[in-house]
């Protein structure tokens, strides 16, 4: 920490920690929005908007668990001791 690069490499770190800690948080969010849209279709099923959102709850879930997966991968490679 003594140099500017020690000082970017603790800064790096304690960003990324900070949004590796995020990811369970997005993902309870993300999942009750979810729930709340499933009811809402259970009620109205012939809603064409309701049901084109079907899509993006599926991109949203395959992009958190990519980047994720990511996350997970370099944590374990550069800052787990």
């Amino acid at each position: 920490m003594m140099t500017p690069e020690g000082a970017q490499r603790v800064l790096d770190y304690r960003v990324f920690r900070h949004n590796f800690q995020r990811f369970p948080i997005h993902d309870k969010k993300l999942r009750a929005k979810y729930e709340r849209w499933r009811a809402l279709i259970r009620k109205n099923r012939d809603d064409s908007i309701l049901c084109g959102q079907a899509n993006h709850f599926a991109s949203q879930f395959r992009k958190i668990d990519k980047w994720w997966g990511n996350y997970q991968y370099i944590w374990e490679e550069y800052f787990a001791l």
